[in-house]
Order: structure tokens, then sequence, then C-alpha cells
């Protein structure tokens, strides 16, 4: 009995403290995605999706729901990227179980896009939800 009583004060005391017994940090899924993708794995890019999760405003897709669907996206997109460290992210925040940043993606070709406010919705250490900005920009040249 006392043993039960200690586990229920910890979980408590976790989440007082903003912190999740599991150790789910919204934060960390989109790491997990960026490295996932930059390694070029796309079963470790689809891990961070979940059965549910419904990707809008993607340039390949207006909206990809499920997991076969993200599944095709992602391996277009992986294709068209560069071959080392095509995507970079800026500026993340975390609010929640909901994560904004900036991103830089490099094409196979060298060209740079840039967005300002991905959004993605986290659920149980995945992304349920991930909404691109309305409108891809170049980046501004350096110097």
């Amino acid at each position: 009995m006392n043993f039960r009583l200690l586990t229920i004060g910890v979980a408590i005391a976790l989440a007082a403290m903003g912190c999740s017994s599991d150790g789910d940090d919204a934060g960390e899924v989109v790491e997990q995605y960026v490295e996932a993708y930059n390694s070029g794995d796309i079963d470790a890019v689809m891990a961070v999706f979940t059965d549910n999760s419904v990707v809008y405003g993607h340039p390949f897709s207006p909206e990809s729901a499920g997991l076969t669907a993200i599944r095709s996206v992602q391996i277009d997109d992986l294709a068209a990227g560069a071959a080392t460290d095509a995507y970079s992210i800026s500026n993340v925040e975390v609010n929640g179980d909901t994560v904004t940043w900036d991103h830089v993606w490099v094409s196979s070709s060298g060209d740079e896009i840039c967005q300002e406010g991905q959004t993605a919705v986290i659920e149980d250490g995945k992304i349920l939800t991930w909404t691109w900005p309305s409108a891809d920009s170049t980046c501004p040249t350096n110097g």
C-alpha cells in the first residue's frame, strides 16, 4: 500500500513540475524528426508520426492523413532534399503540446527554402498534426 501511495505521490509531483512521467517533451519530438530526416531513414522519420497523424500544407501535398499518405510525401521530400543535413530548424518554441519553429530546407540542387511558423501538436510523444505556413519564401542571401 505504501508503494502505491509513493507512486501516486511521484506522479503528482512530476505533473506539478510540468513533467510527464513518460519523459515525452514536445520539442524533442521535432528534433527527432529532424535527425531522422537528415539521416535519410524513412522508418525513423515515420516513427515520429501516429496512425492518425495529419500534415497540412506540405509543398508536395496540401493534406496527408494517415501513415501511408505521410510516408509517400516524406519519401518524395527526402528524394528532393540535399544529401546531407537538408533540414534545419531554429526559433523552436514549446507551449504545452504545441511546438512552433522556423526551418531551412536545402534541395538536392542547393536551393534553400525558408519557412517561418511550422506548428505541430504532439500527442504521446509523436506528431499528431503538423501545419506548414501558407507560403514558401527564398532565404535571404548572406552578405
